[in-house]
C-alpha cells in the first residue's frame, strides 16, 4: 500500500508541525518576543496561513507516498487533519489541563463595543464587553484576565480597570459583562464600532493564558 516510506514520514511531519501551529496551548517562550511579532509582522494571520499550507502539503505528499487507495486514504486523512486539534483541544482540557488552560473562550460569540456619548468630550468614551467562557473542568474556578495586543486600538485602553475578576463554576458556561468608562490618551478622539473576539490573557496565581 506504501510506495514511498520516506515521503510517508515527510508527510506525517508535516502534518505534525501543521497540528502544532494550530494547536492554541503551544506559545512562544518570550512573551516580549511575541509581542514584537505581532505588531510588526501579523503573527496570528501568517502562523495561520503556514499551518494551512502545510497540512494540504502533507496530504499531498501522502497521496505520493500510496501505491493503491490513494483517494480514499487522503479523503479519510484530510478529514483528521481538520478536525484534529479541536479534538486534541477538547481532549487537553477534560483530562490534563490544570487552572485557567481549562477556560474555554468562545471568541466568536464574543464582542467590545464603543461609543462617545457627548462629542463635547471626545476622549470619553463607553465600553460595553461580552465575553463567554466555559469551565471545563470539574472544579469551580476563580481567575483574572485583562485584555492582550488587539489591532482595534480601544481594546488597550481597557486595561486601566484591570485586571477584571471572574468566577466560573464547574461545567459552567457564563457571559462575562464589562460596562464602563474610559478615557483616551491626551490628543486623541475616543471611537465609536466594536470588535469580535477581543483578545484576552487570564491569570491564576502565577499561571497565565494568552
Amino acid at each position: 500500500m506504501i510506495k514511498s516510506p520516506l515521503l510517508a514520514v515527510i508527510s506525517f511531519f508535516l502534518f505534525l508541525f501543521s497540528f502544532l501551529l494550530r494547536f492554541p496551548f503551544t506559545t512562544l517562550e518570550s512573551p516580549e518576543m511575541e509581542i514584537i511579532l505581532t505588531r510588526h509582522f501579523n503573527l496570528a494571520f501568517h502562523l495561520s496561513i503556514l499551518s494551512h499550507v502545510l497540512m494540504i502539503a502533507s496530504v499531498t505528499v501522502l497521496w505520493f507516498a500510496l501505491k493503491k487507495f490513494q483517494l480514499l486514504t487522503v479523503t479519510i486523512a484530510f478529514v483528521f487533519v481538520l478536525s484534529s486539534p479541536a479534538l486534541a483541544v477538547d481532549f487537553y482540557q477534560h483530562y490534563m489541563a490544570k487552572g485557567v488552560e481549562k477556560i474555554n473562550y468562545f471568541a466568536d460569540e464574543s464582542v467590545c463595543m464603543f461609543d462617545v456619548p457627548d462629542w463635547d468630550n471626545p476622549r470619553t468614551m463607553t465600553a460595553d464587553c461580552k465575553l463567554i467562557l466555559e469551565n471545563t473542568g470539574n472544579e469551580d474556578l476563580a481567575f483574572t484576565f485583562s485584555f492582550g495586543e488587539n489591532n482595534y486600538k480601544p481594546i488597550s485602553l481597557l486595561n486601566q480597570e484591570a485586571p477584571f475578576h471572574a468566577e466560573l463554576k464547574a461545567k459552567e458556561k457564563k457571559t462575562i459583562h464589562i460596562d464602563t468608562m474610559i478615557e483616551a490618551p491626551e490628543g486623541g478622539d475616543g471611537h465609536i464600532g466594536g470588535i469580535e473576539g477581543p483578545k484576552i490573557i487570564l491569570y491564576s496565581g502565577d499561571e497565565s493564558r494568552d
